[in-house]
């Protein structure tokens, strides 16, 4: 089945590697489907073959790419070739953002009608293709979880959207529920101990395509890193009652015990220095103005509320010096406006917003 040159991918041709990517999924999905009896391809919702055998139960497989070299479109052209051919008939794509779950939305735009955005608290079985949080499945409605309102075998195919984000314990009971389902995860990340569970359960993947290929191939910036560091980060840690004494402030975030003792790890989750954030910003404001303050920059901070506060430190020196109320923004799952700040930063035509704080995953 051809691909498909709709909606947002009006003459959008694919890369190499995306073709590639493209081709491979089906390929281990279409042996998914294959009876090794005799040898028919079967739809998926077809859990045994015309020939009485029973099709393979753990169907799973991982893509890796990197950030920014097109995993929803794989993912798009991937449901669009199958649901077309009648392979797959419906498509559970969960994501760990509200944001998220918008863009994937529009990005599968061809769809029209068969797709449907679920939302807390709505349970909609008529339609096709399905975007969610991971928190909307969990909660729960008239005493079940979201998820479970749907039988198990109701998905033929389950994409989880940056699986080594979602986490583990938050996704497996999901995918555990719907075990039936071919399960397609995907991620930025390539394999390391911190995300062992995510290539345990779904094995190695079938295809890869790393952050090194694509700065080669010219579609991903180079970058250099820079390290730099307050002289408190470079002491790693630091006693509360030393630092009061010398005069400076601090916040205990709500519901967060008190210690003595605390390292780099817990600054800005566990303990907030606001002169150390002040610093920061600072410091980031004369990097802007020597090296193009007009320039897309991506902060990435250790909480909501750390975004928050660079966010209004950056608001409050640039928006007076170049008449806008939003020089910066902060996109995370607080910020009631997220999805339009942005499709606002990302729109390369508008100057404002320059800056978009977000949070480490």
């Amino acid at each position: 089945y051809p691909i498909c040159r709709d909606g947002s991918y009006v003459d959008k041709e694919p890369r190499y590697y995306q073709e590639v990517a493209i081709k491979k999924i089906i390929e281990r999905i279409l042996s998914f489907l294959t009876c090794p009896n005799c040898k028919t391809v079967n739809e998926a919702w077809r859990r045994i073959c015309k020939c009485g055998r029973r099709l393979e139960d753990k169907r799973r497989l991982l893509l890796t790419m990197a950030t920014g070299s097109g995993k929803t479109y794989v993912a798009f052209q991937v449901v669009w070739k199958l649901y077309n051919t009648k392979k797959i008939r419906r498509v559970l794509f969960i994501v760990d953002r509200i944001f998220l779950r918008k863009q994937a939305f529009n990005a599968f735009s061809p769809f029209g009608n068969a797709k449907i955005e679920l939302k807390e608290g709505e349970i909609d079985k008529t339609k096709d293709i399905y975007f969610a949080t991971y928190q909307t499945l969990y909660s729960e409605k008239n005493g079940k979880k979201i998820y479970e309102h749907f039988d198990p075998d109701f998905f033929d195919l389950i994409i989880i959207d940056e699986c080594h984000r979602s986490g583990w314990k938050r996704w497996h009971d999901i995918l555990r529920y719907f075990s039936s389902a071919i399960q397609l995860g995907m991620t930025a990340t390539p394999k390391r101990s911190d995300n062992i569970d995510v290539y345990a359960y779904f094995g190695k993947p079938v295809y890869e395509y790393k952050l090194s290929h694509g700065i080669e191939d010219g579609y991903l910036a180079n970058f250099e890193i820079y390290r730099v560091f307050t002289n408190i980060d470079k002491e790693g840690r630091l006693i509360l009652n030393e630092i009061i004494s010398k005069g400076a402030k601090v916040e205990i975030p709500e519901g967060v015990k008190l210690k003595q003792y605390y390292t780099i790890k817990d600054f800005e989750r566990e303990i907030t220095l606001p002169d150390r954030t002040r610093v920061i910003v600072d410091y980031i404001i004369k990097f802007l103005e020597k090296y193009g303050e007009f320039d897309k920059t991506v902060i990435f901070c250790s909480s909501q509320y750390h975004a928050a506060q660079i966010t209004e430190l950056l608001n409050n020196y640039f928006n007076p010096k170049h008449k806008t109320d939003r020089y910066a923004v902060r996109i995370t799952v607080e910020e009631p406006y997220v999805t339009q700040h942005l499709d606002e930063f990302r729109d390369a035509e508008r100057r404002f917003p320059v800056v978009a704080t977000t949070v480490i995953c």
